[in-house]
């Protein structure tokens, strides 16, 4: 009996934590992670050719133009964070993901100067 009790605190106790809205790419499930990466969103998406020009042109986010402005951001933002996963053999990129004992690693850097050399 003690044996099956451990057992279920080492599945219960041993998973990634998160909410779905906050996957970026890849796996999005939490329970069916293994190797997630994080990336500071608002960082990233601050840095996005789309987003500096709203700021510098004053551009209302929920202007029609705006939307759109925003909506490239996400997309570009997703794209890269894709390649970023796959090349640091990730199996999925989120805003924010917690686990009892492990940490995931921040890519944010890596995105961003994908995301700049392109």
């Amino acid at each position: 009996m003690k044996t099956l009790i451990a057992a279920a605190v080492l599945l219960v106790g041993g998973q990634w934590t998160g909410n779905q809205k906050d996957s970026v790419c890849g796996v999005a499930s939490p329970p069916s992670v293994t190797n997630p990466a994080t990336i500071q969103w608002a960082i990233v998406m601050k840095e996005t050719p789309e987003m500096k020009l709203i700021v510098k042109e004053k551009i209302v986010r929920d202007s029609p133009r705006g939307r759109v402005l925003l909506s490239q951001a996400k997309d570009r933002v997703r794209r890269w964070s894709r390649v970023v996963m796959q090349e640091h053999k990730h199996d999925s990129v989120w805003k924010k993901i917690e686990h009892p004992k492990k940490k995931a690693k921040d890519v944010s850097r890596y995105v961003i100067a994908k995301m700049l050399a392109k």
